[in-house]
């Protein structure tokens, strides 16, 4: 165990100081697709089609869709790739993103509920624009890896997460 506070036994600093659940590649990678499958996130969505009254329901419903799918590619590549940060996303998943933290009691047990106790998918506003061209390499490698397809249009780079203890 490390010697970070709140650390539980078997925990362990990956080095990039995201403290990192021990055994964190014993799961395999369909544990995470039931929890997010399962997540009720029809109030995240009645905010995002007031927030964004532009979209259609078929719009919701691709949003939606592509939220729980950088929900997985998260979850995945620091379960399994040991990536904390991921700053490409489209941009439909990003606003879902945005409205799901506007909730933050639902927000903060539907992580814990993916990541597991204690965890979160923290948002981080500051991206520097010349990192880019990797960042989007760095996303569309972890969406590969996860199973997962790259979204294919309106691509951002406006934020990035970590996952947090």
């Amino acid at each position: 165990m490390d010697a970070t506070p709140g650390a539980r036994a078997g925990d362990r600093d990956d080095g990039s100081g995201t403290r990192r659940m021990a055994n964190s590649t014993a799961a395999g990678p369909a544990d995470a697709g039931p929890r997010i499958a399962a997540l009720q996130l029809d109030v995240v969505r009645r905010l995002a089609v007031r927030t964004y009254p532009d979209w259609t329901g078929a719009d919701a419903d691709r949003a939606e869709r592509e939220y729980r799918d950088f929900l997985y590619v998260c979850w995945y590549s620091w379960r399994h790739a040991s990536t904390t940060q991921l700053a490409a996303m489209c941009r439909r998943a990003d606003q879902m993103w945005h409205c799901h933290m506007l909730l933050p009691h639902r927000y903060g047990a539907d992580c814990e509920g993916v990541f597991g106790a204690g965890h979160i998918l923290d948002h981080d506003p500051f991206f520097v624009e010349g990192d880019w061209p990797p960042r989007r390499k760095q996303a569309e490698d972890a969406y590969r890896a996860a199973g997962r397809d790259f979204p294919s249009d309106d691509v951002i780079a406006n934020c990035q997460y970590s996952i947090v203890a």
